[in-house]
């Protein structure tokens, strides 16, 4: 099948392209950093355009994968591990809570525009040499992805990094001309021409965006307009959990070590602010409590906030049942009084902290906030 020659399509059917200029200072970076292929997912917005089979697309941030899982080699290159995954799936949960508290701003088309989910819209790599055109491969995993019964996506975005000489560069003047599509695409001067990023050294980083939809069924290439930052969503921070899965592993070890059984660990939405919290809910057997540990995405720069459960609700819990919810909702935050004389660092940790707050939450201080507040313990 022919990849990406000769589409009897119109330009004008096709999506505008979007970038934020922060993608492309991504790209390039990192299209230098490695002599290699190299590459990152691309995160953004699909937004369907009315009268038109393809939507507008923008394209927000980059994820990139593990150093230390991922393979780099001079034609061939394969992504990392579920880290970019898990930092989708923690922006597609930050995003959606976004969506919510601005609906209620909204005042008009233009105001709701970005409230549409997130979406994972393809990935970009680098190419050896000056190769700017998708490979076999890209077609056959692009096809593959689109067309899948089970779990196809409409389009994708395929980004082509290739770094130049500058003096070749600045003589290639075309933008494949073979691959531009519809007749009146040179007359209205919309050949998708790529971005030449000049940079240090005599060199030249060329971005050609590619892209297919069950529609176009081949590649074609798009023209990007790229705006600055500030006119396009922000990703919100990745939360430490994700970033740094040492220290979590190593959070979650030092409360085991020191007597505590984990309940449960995952992301919630504590203060009905975006970005989310990770929450970790821990107990002793024969303590009187469950702790819920609220830590913020930029842990453990913050210090963590604590909040308190009776342990009987454990009893509550049908068997199989996710106990985090129940927990939560019946739990109170820890006193002021109970916390540590101690100035939070980042070289604490959760143990430690545990540890001093359950040493002052006794029944008598948790008696004497009531009593304050008129409640009944």
């Amino acid at each position: 099948m022919n990849k990406y020659y000769n589409l009897a399509l119109s330009r004008a059917n096709l999506p505008h392209l979007t970038v934020a200029q922060r993608v492309v200072d991504k790209i390039v970076a990192n299209a230098l950093l490695y002599e290699t292929e190299t590459g990152e997912a691309l995160v953004g917005l699909t937004v369907k355009v009315p009268a038109r089979s393809e939507p507008d697309i923008y394209v927000l941030d980059t994820i990139s994968p593990l150093a230390d899982t991922t393979v780099r080699e001079g034609a061939y290159f394969e992504q990392g591990d579920d880290t970019q995954g898990d930092i989708f799936n923690w922006w597609a949960d930050n995003w959606e809570r976004f969506r919510e508290r601005r609906r209620a701003s909204y005042g008009s088309a233009i105001g709701a525009k970005w409230d549409v989910p997130l979406a994972n819209l393809g990935d970009w790599h680098k190419h050896p040499g000056t190769l700017t055109t998708p490979s076999s491969g890209d077609f056959e995993t692009a096809y593959e992805h689109i067309f899948d019964d089970q779990k196809g996506i409409p389009q994708l975005l395929v980004v082509l990094a290739t770094v130049w000489d500058r003096t070749m560069a600045e003589l290639d003047l075309s933008a494949d001309p073979d691959e531009v599509v519809g007749e009146q695409a040179d007359k209205y001067g919309l050949k998708p021409h790529p971005l030449k990023i000049p940079i240090s050294g005599g060199k030249v980083v060329r971005i050609d965006f590619w892209y297919m939809s069950r529609h176009t069924r081949r590649f074609v290439k798009l023209k990007p307009i790229v705006t600055e930052d500030s006119l396009m969503p922000n990703m919100p921070v990745i939360g430490w959990h994700i970033v740094d899965y040492q220290r979590f592993g190593e959070e979650l070890n030092r409360l085991s070590d020191d007597g505590y059984s984990i309940l449960r660990a995952q992301a919630h939405n504590a203060d009905d602010v975006p970005p989310l919290e990770f929450c970790v809910q821990v107990f002793r057997m024969t303590g009187k409590y469950i702790l819920t540990i609220v830590t913020a995405a930029d842990y453990p720069n913050s210090c963590p906030k604590l909040r308190y459960t009776p342990i009987d609700v454990i009893k509550e819990i049908p068997d199989g049942g996710k106990p985090f919810l129940p927990v939560w909702n019946k739990s109170q935050p820890v006193p002021d009084t109970c916390y540590p004389d101690w100035q939070w660092s980042p070289e604490h940790h959760l143990s430690e902290l545990v540890k001093a707050v359950e040493a002052k939450l006794t029944p008598g201080a948790v008696a004497a906030v009531s009593a304050k507040k008129g409640e009944t313990v």
